[in-house]
């Protein structure tokens, strides 16, 4: 029997740095858009730490 002392899985980390909403809003096509900026630090990560 395994003693686990950390078992993480499909850990996931993302960071929204749109900044404010009226930074965010955009024109395309003749219509306002909301567009976000998105920074994956962590994408589906797993981790098995045992003793």
């Amino acid at each position: 029997m395994k003693n686990r002392l950390i078992d993480i899985r499909n850990l996931v980390k993302h960071f929204d740095i749109s900044g404010g909403l009226l930074e965010q809003m955009a024109l395309r096509n003749g219509r306002i858009v909301r567009e976000r900026t998105v920074v994956k630090a962590v994408n589906d990560v797993s981790l098995l730490l045992s003793r």
